[in-house]
C-alpha cells in the first residue's frame, strides 16, 4: 500500500522510539514544573524575610530616632566631642614634617 502523504511510515521500532521519547519528554516538562513549584517556594520565603526584616529595621530605627528626640543634648555633645577628636587626629597627622608625599608625586 502507498503511503499518499508525505509523512514518514511509522515501523514498530519508531513507533516504540516515538513513546521512549515521549516519556523522557513528560518526565522533563514534570521536572519543569516541580522546579517551578520550587522557584516559587523560594521566592515567597525571601519576600516574607524582607519584610520581617524591614519590620525589624523600622522598629530600630524608631528607636533611634525616639532616643534622639528624648535627648537632644546628648546627641549634639557626641557630634562635638566625634569632631573634636577628628580634628585633634588631623592635626597630629599633619605635624609630621614631610606633609602629604602621596598629593606631591611625580
Amino acid at each position: 500500500m502507498a503511503n499518499p502523504s508525505n509523512e514518514p511510515r511509522l515501523t514498530p521500532e519508531s513507533q516504540l522510539a516515538d513513546s521512549e521519547n515521549g516519556g523522557t519528554l513528560q518526565a522533563l516538562q514534570n521536572q519543569i514544573a516541580q522546579l517551578r513549584d520550587e522557584i516559587g517556594e523560594i521566592n515567597r520565603a525571601m519576600a516574607n524575610r524582607a519584610a520581617s526584616a524591614g519590620t525589624a529595621l523600622k522598629t530600630q530605627a524608631q528607636g533611634v530616632s525616639g532616643a534622639v528626640r528624648d535627648n537632644p543634648g546628648t546627641v549634639s555633645s557626641a557630634f562635638i566631642l566625634g569632631g573634636m577628636v577628628g580634628l585633634v587626629a588631623g592635626l597630629i597627622l599633619g605635624q609630621n614634617g614631610r606633609g602629604i608625599t602621596w598629593l606631591h608625586r611625580r
